[in-house]
């Protein structure tokens, strides 16, 4: 039940996360104009580098080691203490190198690099990981809120014409530090002598970079053809691209959110060789995570050519074709969640996953080299694919002893024939009904009808999804009762 809510109050974060870019890029757009939007995209970028090296992977290992020892209050506040100081002198020592670097290459762009320094300080204090170990997702999820909310209505007060370029900076960044800071009020730790063991010193520094490294290809891939296929194929296709991309990302944090969620309790569990329930963590997980992610796959299938003009507008004619060939990323995401974010990082399994990585890693920029010269953003996002698949591909493969994947592929089969069946549903009453009624309507009626036929097919075939949501919904009852 714990997982459960959890799961809900990250969901809510996630589609919040989307959902505020919808009210406010527009205007932000419009106010600042490209060069205002570009220069704190690329300011912030070169910011997030030294960032992403400063902080070594140290919050998914804080995360993880506050989650082994949640039961003892005394061990908490000792480990806690201990990784958030060497967070802070890695990330200071970043910033030392970051001034030095915009010192001497920051020009014009000068004042807007020291700007983006403000993140750093709002990284060091920025302890939701220990929150997250904790598994106390309500916490971030209120804080977070509230910051979001106030940064959209100061948004509108303060950045008005091209030239609050740096006041939007400081906003972002300010907020940032701001939400930071909040995180310490009656944060529930004592306080502990703080002492330097050189065995766990070694142990976080080590943890934590074989954690960096997986991040670092991630990063790779996911930044890499982006750079790619702006400097050879153009800005307009990597706008194409980047747009295709957002409205998969979009629907993700479905997927998504049940990985952050469940990796604190599934550390726990096996630290305490709670095996069994291990095991249940990990299979439930497949259950939820393929009854969403087969029909998104094949719903997005069916409503891109439609969804992506009226979402996107005209000037990105054929973008549908690159939802299309994204799309498959819903499933191997979500099985990459489940065997590389919840199962390899929670049994500290750390080189499986960070050689999965890197094989996608290289395999993306492999394509986007050989296809984005001929292709342009159809070959970015074959890249991308071809990358989700071998990362998962090799996931598969290195846990092939130890996850039962027949057992799970047999399970799944209710939820890609009642995924087919909507599709073959939907694409002949899109050809009937399209042409003769509105555009949203078209889009409305397919979506029910989809989600009509998909519900009735799970609840006639018994799908295990349904018997796991019920007993969901038996224990809260149970609870309030």
């Amino acid at each position: 039940m714990k997982i459960f809510k959890n799961y809900i109050y990250n969901l809510i974060f996630q589609i919040l996360q989307l959902i505020l870019p919808i009210v406010t890029t527009p205007y932000i757009s419009r106010v600042l104009g490209p060069t205002g939007v570009g220069t704190n995209s690329y300011t912030a970028s070169v910011a997030s580098v030294f960032i992403l090296v400063g902080s070594l992977g140290l919050n998914i290992h804080g995360q993880q080691e506050i989650s082994i020892v949640r039961d003892d209050r005394a061990k908490v506040s000792l480990r806690f203490w201990q990784i958030f100081f060497l967070k802070m002198i890695f990330i200071l020592f970043s910033l030392l190198v970051y001034i030095l670097l915009i010192g001497f290459n920051g020009g014009h762009l000068f004042v807007y690099f020291l700007a983006q320094g403000v993140t750093f300080f709002s990284t060091i204090l920025d302890i939701s990981w220990f929150y997250m170990g904790l598994e106390n997702f309500k916490k971030i999820l209120y804080r977070n809120l509230i910051i979001k909310l106030l940064f959209v209505s100061l948004l509108f007060i303060f950045v008005r014409n091209k030239n609050d370029t740096i006041t939007y900076i400081l906003l972002i960044n300010g907020l940032a530090l701001l939400a930071s800071l909040s995180f310490w009020y009656k944060i529930p730790i004592q306080k502990v002598r703080v002492i330097v063991d050189k065995k766990n010193l070694i142990y976080d520094l080590r943890s934590g970079f074989v954690l960096f490294l997986p991040q670092l290809a991630i990063q790779a891939y996911l930044v890499g053809d982006k750079i790619i296929l702006g400097y050879l194929g153009g800005v307009k296709e990597s706008g194409m691209f980047d747009s295709s991309n957002k409205m998969i990302s979009m629907l993700l944090v479905v997927v998504s959110s049940i990985g952050t969620v469940t990796l604190p309790q599934l550390t726990n569990s096996f630290y305490n060789h709670q095996k069994k329930e291990f095991d249940k963590l990990i299979d439930n997980s497949f259950i939820f995570l393929n009854a969403t992610s087969i029909p998104l796959m094949f719903g997005m299938w069916v409503v891109s050519d439609i969804f992506a003009p009226m979402f996107f507008g005209d000037k990105f004619t054929g973008i549908n074709i690159l939802i299309d060939i994204l799309a498959p990323i819903f499933v191997l995401n979500s099985w990459s969640t489940v065997i590389g974010y919840q199962y390899l990082l929670a049994t500290k399994q750390t080189k499986k996953y960070t050689n999965s990585v890197v094989c996608g890693a290289v395999v993306s920029l492999i394509i986007c080299f050989l296809m984005i010269p001929k292709l342009g953003a159809l070959g970015a996002a074959v890249g991308l694919t071809c990358a989700e698949f071998v990362t998962t591909l090799v996931q598969v493969t290195q846990t092939a002893r130890e996850i039962q994947y027949r057992k799970i592929l047999f399970s799944s089969w209710k939820y890609l024939a009642g995924s087919v069946l909507f599709f073959l549903v939907d694409m002949i009453l899109k050809k009937l009904v399209a042409p003769k009624v509105d555009i949203f309507f078209s889009l409305l009626i397919l979506i029910v009808v989809a989600g009509v036929i998909y519900v009735v097919f799970l609840y006639f075939t018994r799908a295990d999804v349904l018997d796991l949501a019920t007993g969901l919904l038996k224990k809260r009852r149970a609870k309030n009762g």
